[in-house]
């Protein structure tokens, strides 16, 4: 969408990333993400005995959130408000474009 045309929603997450190697959580997100892009697998990202890639995944710590989503100035929202919103249809599908 046009970013000078507010009805093309904006939403600007800033803070801080953590990585998260040696985590449960890292074995998660490693699984989604080669999932989702399985040639990942042979690229050795994730592999230490291959020198030169130093990928890791990380996530973001997210502090502060900025919308801007219609006409009038962006809103900003606490993280907690938007972390803590439930889906009324949780088996509602995202349409990849």
């Amino acid at each position: 969408g046009d970013p000078e045309n507010p009805p093309c929603a904006r939403l600007v997450l800033s803070g801080t990333f953590k990585n998260v190697t040696g985590t449960p959580e890292a074995a998660v997100a490693q699984d989604a993400l080669t999932a989702t892009h399985p040639a990942m697998v042979d690229w050795g990202c994730f592999s230490t005995s291959i020198e030169g890639h130093d990928f890791f995944l990380a996530k973001l710590d997210v502090t502060h959130l900025w919308m801007i989503n219609i006409y009038g100035g962006a809103a900003i929202i606490d993280p907690d408000e938007y972390f803590g919103v439930v889906l009324e249809n949780k088996e509602a599908k995202v349409q990849k474009a």
